[in-house]
């Protein structure tokens, strides 16, 4: 169902463009390949117009007719969908939490990584300084590891 894809792809992106204000707020000396046209207010003017852009498509698609009945307009959604709305709403909801389930389960797994000690500098999500490099250990003879680690 295309409804279900274009939602689901939409309600990601909410969360992505925020996370500008939040990484330039923890980052602000981290270099960038890109500038923001209007420094600060346009990132701020962009997020929220973004936003009300993702909000209102996510709606209109997980509830179709929602904004048309607070409009005052009519719309059926058997005509429209070919099916009733109470099936319509519990496949695009069924969806959606499926995919922040799987979200949730992935995230958890990161976090549990992180706690391990996986992830190390190699790791091209780390900011250089934030990440300690993972030690070799010594039973790994040079010319076996990596060879970022290598002496000449």
């Amino acid at each position: 169902m295309l409804s279900n894809t274009v939602s689901v792809m939409a309600l990601q992106y909410a969360f992505i463009f925020p996370a500008v204000i939040v990484l330039r707020r923890m980052y602000p000396h981290h270099r960038r390949p890109y500038k923001v046209p209007g420094g600060p207010v346009g990132i701020w003017l962009s997020v929220i117009v973004t936003e009300f852009v993702i909000i209102s498509t996510s709606i209109s698609l997980l509830w179709p007719g929602l904004i048309d009945d607070i409009l005052g307009r009519s719309y059926d959604i058997k005509s429209s969908w070919g099916t009733s709305k109470i099936f319509f709403e519990a496949v695009t909801l069924g969806t959606l939490a499926a995919v922040i389930v799987m979200a949730v389960v992935f995230w958890w797994v990161g976090q549990r990584n992180v706690a391990k000690g996986i992830i190390g500098e190699n790791d091209p999500l780390a900011i250089e300084g934030e990440v300690q490099p993972t030690p070799v250990p010594p039973s790994m003879p040079p010319g076996s590891g990596d060879p970022a680690r290598e002496t000449v």
